[in-house]
């Protein structure tokens, strides 16, 4: 009984569904059944169960809990503005044994760029974040304190660097060593990291070495943000309050450099200018299509250098708030502001945030809100934008919701061509509000800079809560995550890690179980590219499997913004490794889009699914009407249950024996 057992089991073909991006339950690949009675809202309504294959096995392979546990907690959100470095060098193509075109170097020499001022720019937020605890200690004021910290930030900033990319690269050969798959995480260019170390030591250096809190320079009013007053003494301590006094009016203060306000605005002008530059290089004449990838890749490079000032401006702050607080109380004699760095040897830290002189640093403070302003711009720019070009997506044939769908579908097809001019838009506008506002408050004084401050950070706690609760704003955070893990370190040796290794290593095991049986991968959405990428990267045609993709941003997202990955050569690879390939795709749906030239079949599926076929039950047109009424269009979502796909995979996953008997 067990041999025949064994046998039969052998014979069933296995089908594993991968799926897609964000937080996903281990049961949510078998989908859902359609609603066969609507009472909503005076009552509740009846649903049919799924439909489970009987002729094959079925696995489901979830992921979700790798990519969370890859991205989630406070040091993955803190390396999220170096990732973003990363996934912008991954739209360059620095394969070896690869020519560069003058634009692809162009895009890599951009991304190492931006990528060295975000590592100073961390290095910068340490050292802030330093000066600020330690001007509110009493040990603040000892001779010297203030040049050993500012040693040992950037000593230890360096050395992370380094054992981070010793990290990556032992985890890199242990993997190798035990067979599992690598997938291209050895980690940064041992050259690469060895530029940011350097970089950082010599910062470090010339900050030790020439204080930038110590450089005069003229005090013309165009200036005023960029400079803070100071005494000629600089063992002249005082209190705050005393130092806000004076500083307005004795003549005995001189004006310098204000490191925190100069370094955050000339890093972020450098950034735009930099993103600029690479829009510029994608509307190149001779290439039809325009590159995407170039303004795609200067989109996340300003959104790195954005999100990092944010995240530095609100955890100095909030440290700052801590610390006013506990100042009040005498905590074993270890606060007194009066005796600590203020008035004494600051490096990067200028004017009292409390004083209204020069320019003050409301700015460092309220740049999480400006960030926010940003975000807000680029959304509304983008928006504009592809409503005007619209047209080229002709109008909904009705406002019904699938034909709505329809449209959005063909609109979002259209967008990569227009990106570029969202980019440079969004950055004049941000720009543009940003002088305007710098403008009020240098002439609004002591109650406009408090204003810009609560403003900007009120409306940044509302954006993080309404990301934390609101659950469309979660997938949509969730959705961005498991795109930007899929991507290895490479690109900054700071960056998160990624989820893609561990993730084909389960696909590899679970292949390696079913040896001899005939096995379908089917992937939705990213677990679309996720499986594709382990048949046309790790397949060998030794052993090949079933292919299906359904929903798939294989050609919308990928092939658009990473071609030099997702080329022509890749979609050959995954032909020829693969038993079969289908590719399934609604006219509803905003990411999916046929692969024509790849997949052996490409079929569009009808939305809503739900028909006779899809059930069990007899029914006749009139209940099978109010079935599609009482069924939103699915769009995204649901391609497990749809009946055309369901029975293409059960005929290739037929057993043996039924095969030979017809």
């Amino acid at each position: 009984m067990t041999a025949a057992r064994d046998a039969e089991d052998s014979a069933l073909g296995v089908e594993i569904r991968i799926h897609g991006m964000g937080d996903h339950r281990p049961m949510d690949s078998i989908g859902s059944g359609p609603v066969v009675a609507s009472r909503f809202p005076r009552g509740p309504d009846t649903m049919l169960a799924p439909e489970l294959p009987s002729s094959h096995e079925l696995r489901l392979l979830n992921w979700s809990r790798t990519s969370r546990r890859h991205a989630r907690g406070a040091i993955w959100f803190a390396a999220l503005p170096f990732s973003l470095v990363n996934v912008a060098g991954q739209m360059a193509d620095a394969r070896e044994g690869v020519t560069p075109s003058a634009k692809n170097l162009a895009l890599v020499v951009c991304v190492n760029l931006v990528g060295l001022l975000a590592t100073l720019t961390g290095l910068f937020w340490l050292l802030l974040i330093a000066e600020t605890v330690l001007d509110y200690l009493a040990a603040g004021g000892r001779e010297g304190i203030g040049q050993w910290t500012v040693i040992f930030v950037f000593v230890a900033y360096a050395i992370s660097i380094v054992i981070r990319h010793a990290y990556l690269h032992r985890r890199w050969r242990a993997r190798r060593q035990v067979g599992g798959v690598g997938d291209g995480e050895r980690g940064v260019n041992f050259w690469l990291t060895g530029l940011h170390v350097l970089s950082v030591l010599v910062a470090g250096a010339l900050v030790v070495a020439f204080p930038p809190t110590r450089l005069r320079v003229p005090s013309p009013e165009y200036l005023a943000l960029f400079t803070y007053p100071r005494p000629h003494d600089p063992s002249d301590r005082m209190a705050a309050e005393e130092f806000c006094r004076r500083a307005a009016t004795d003549p005995s203060f001189d004006t310098y450099v204000n490191p925190v306000n100069s370094w955050i605005v000339g890093s972020v002008l450098l950034t735009g200018i930099i993103a600029l530059v690479l829009v510029a290089l994608s509307f190149g004449r001779r290439e039809t299509p325009k590159r995407t990838e170039l303004a795609g890749a200067a989109m996340a490079l300003s959104a790195a250098m954005g999100l990092m000032h944010a995240l530095g401006g609100s955890l100095r702050l909030a440290i700052e708030w801590i610390l006013t607080y506990l100042d009040r109380f005498d905590l074993f004699g270890w606060f007194d502001r009066a005796t600590g760095l203020r008035g004494g040897r600051t490096y990067v830290r200028g004017a009292d945030l409390g004083c209204d002189v020069a320019s003050g640093e409301w700015l460092p403070n309220s740049f999480a809100g400006l960030a926010v302003l940003g975000l807000l711009v680029f959304a509304v720019t983008f928006g504009l934008t592809n409503l005007v070009g619209a047209g080229k997506a002709g109008a909904p044939a009705s406002l019904r919701l699938v034909d709505v769908w329809r449209y959005t579908h063909r609109l979002v097809a259209s967008i990569p061509s227009r990106l570029g001019v969202t980019v440079v838009i969004a950055w004049l506008l941000w720009t543009g509000l940003f002088v305007l506002l710098a403008l009020w408050r240098a002439r609004g004084g002591a109650g406009s800079t408090l204003a810009v401050v609560l403003v900007a950070h009120a409306g940044a706690i509302v954006v993080v809560l309404f990301l934390f609760f609101n659950g469309t704003a979660r997938r949509l955070g969730s959705t961005v995550a498991d795109i930007i893990g899929f991507w290895p370190v490479r690109w900054h040796p700071l960056s998160g890690r990624s989820y893609r290794a561990p993730v084909l290593n389960g696909i590899r095991d679970e292949l390696s179980q079913l040896e001899g049986r005939r096995v379908l991968l089917a992937g939705h959405s990213q677990g679309s590219v996720i499986a594709a990428w382990f048949v046309g990267v790790h397949g060998t045609p030794e052993r090949k499997v079933d292919l299906v993709t359904c929903g798939s941003p294989l050609y919308s997202l990928y092939a658009h913004f990473f071609p030099a990955y997702f080329d022509a050569t890749f979609f050959g690879r995954v032909r020829d490794h693969s038993a079969g390939w289908a590719n399934f795709w609604r006219e509803t749906d905003p990411v999916a889009t046929p692969i024509t030239e790849a997949a052996f079949r490409d079929d569009p599926l009808d939305d809503p699914p739900w028909g006779e076929k899809s059930m069990n039950v007899q029914m006749d047109q009139e209940e099978l009407r109010d079935i599609r009424a009482w069924n939103r269009p699915a769009n995204h979502g649901n391609y497990w249950a749809d009946p055309i796909q369901r029975g293409y995979v059960a005929g290739r996953l037929k057993p043996q024996t039924a095969q030979q008997d017809e």
